[in-house]
């Protein structure tokens, strides 16, 4: 430890001045400005004041000079970020923000610049002076030898980053000066920095309010609010750094509440809840994955469904409710039925159960009860119209949800767009699953062999009643297909 205090109290007495290609932006390198029209970069606005070319003529590759600024709230920032991607200690940390206190008062200049000799864009040549508005020095710098690199049009170019260990006004002028007399002369630039706090307000076109709230450093921060057209609050955010933090409301345009959400630094953590004016979802978020216990309802407030996620994926077991009675109950292994599963009857008492082995059905496993626990044959006869129609867990916009995310799209030799109807048939049986899966009628060999797969992989269904008993259905089911 020793050892490394000594390091870094050594790093301290040293300035950041960088000389090479590596950290400035690409969007730095391209930049074509015209004297007096401004352009903004890194949050920060750069306006040149005048710029001397020999030839008096820029061509497509140059001659370049560009700048770019950040001030020392946004190099502390990136420190932070840096130092959470390369998981640094607390000490490296601090030391890393006290030498960057110290050297950058002022913030840190960037800057680009391209000739058509490598003479002319060695930076030996060049130097910096800081002014404020009154063209009073606050800090100067005399570049050193370097070794400039091949640019875009046979072009020779260069590349420093320096800090400025003075403190620096709101706006004040940067001069990049050139002791030669040959392609180019004096570069001044006026820079105009962002306040670091300031109130952001957007409109419709109506003029009512859209969004508001608070920027830092161009960051949102703080609470922000965004309103329904009708003038009715929809979202109350917060933020930190620029990032979701905390508490998140909203709400419908009639003012009913919609969700209550949480979050930290930017993902979804915590607390997890969805209104359709009553509550519909209601679960947690772990690192923006669903975790632990999760709740579903219908429109009425009943629940449909309960069960634990793990990293975004159903594990452990859930059970599934119809008109608010416990319809079946079973276990999943990452995402996957797996397991015993049990069906039951509009009293809770189990009317069929039998294993799952990662999704399909184990073959004579399954046992069907009457409501005395008395097991019984079923009858196979298949049904058209029943008591109670088997039903998709999440219903129809489930099933074509299910296709949408599962089928791939082949593609067409013409590469013509694709629509119509496709007509699948099938049986639900007695404990869910699919059989006798057939197209009636169907678009392409391609697209026909995909939507028979998907059916076949489809997790089970609720399946259907008649006189209270299980029993096989069949279904004809209409699918629109868009390619």
């Amino acid at each position: 430890m020793k050892n490394q205090l000594k390091i870094y109290a050594i790093i301290l007495l040293f300035s950041f001045n960088y000389y090479g290609k590596a950290q400035i932006t690409q969007d730095l390198r391209n930049l074509d400005w015209a004297n007096n029209k401004g352009y903004m970069i890194y949050g920060q606005t750069i306006i040149p004041i005048f710029g001397q070319v020999s030839d008096n003529k820029l061509t497509v590759y140059g001659p370049r000079t560009n700048i770019a600024y950040k001030s020392l709230f946004q190099l502390n920032n990136d420190l932070n970020e840096q130092a959470k991607k390369e998981n640094w200690d607390s000490l490296k940390l601090n030391t890393q923000i006290k030498q960057l206190n110290k050297s950058a008062k002022g913030g840190r200049i960037y800057l680009y610049l391209d000739r058509k000799t490598m003479d002319f864009a060695n930076l030996r040549y060049f130097f910096s002076i800081v002014r404020d508005m009154n063209e009073k020095e606050i800090f100067s710098i005399n570049f050193k030898q370097n070794e400039p690199y091949i640019a875009l049009g046979e072009r020779y170019a260069s590349e420093v980053i320096y800090d400025i260990d003075k403190e620096v006004p709101d706006s004040f002028y940067v001069y990049v000066n050139d002791r030669q007399t040959g392609e180019l002369s004096d570069f001044k630039f006026k820079v105009i920095t962002m306040p670091k706090v300031q109130k952001y307000i957007s409109y419709y076109n109506n003029n009512k309010v859209f969004t508001e709230g608070t920027l830092e450093m161009g960051l949102k921060t703080g609470k922000w609010t965004k309103y329904h057209p009708n003038g009715k609050v929809g979202v109350i955010e917060n933020y930190n750094n620029g990032k979701l933090n905390g508490q998140v409301i909203e709400y419908f345009d009639d003012g009913a509440l919609a969700a209550e959400k949480e979050y930290k630094n930017g993902l979804r953590n915590g607390i997890w809840k969805q209104y359709y004016y009553k509550l519909w979802i209601d679960g947690y978020y772990k690192n923006d994955k669903k975790d632990s216990i999760w709740n579903y309802y219908d429109t009425i407030g009943n629940i449909t469904a309960k069960g634990s996620y793990l990293n975004d994926l159903k594990n452990g077991n859930w059970i599934y409710y119809i008109n608010n009675h416990k319809e079946s109950e079973g276990n999943y292994i990452n995402d996957v039925e797996n397991g015993e599963w049990k069906i039951f009857d509009t009293v809770g008492i189990v009317i069929a159960k039998g294993m799952i082995n990662k999704g399909e059905e184990v073959p004579n496993s399954w046992t069907y009860y009457d409501n005395k626990n008395n097991s019984i044959t079923l009858d196979t006869t298949i049904l058209l119209v029943v008591d109670t129609m088997p039903q998709y867990r999440e219903g129809l916009e489930g099933v074509m949800r299910y296709i949408k995310n599962n089928m791939i799209m082949p593609t067409t030799n013409s590469g013509e767009k694709v629509s119509g109807k496709i007509f699948v048939s099938f049986v639900v049986e007695p404990n869910g699953t699919l059989s006798n899966i057939v197209l009636l009628k169907g678009l392409s060999t391609d697209i026909d062999n995909e939507i028979l797969q998907i059916f076949n992989k489809m997790p089970r269904w609720i399946p259907g009643f008649q006189n209270g008993r299980l029993v096989r259905v069949k279904v004809n089911m209409p699918i629109n297909i868009d390619i």
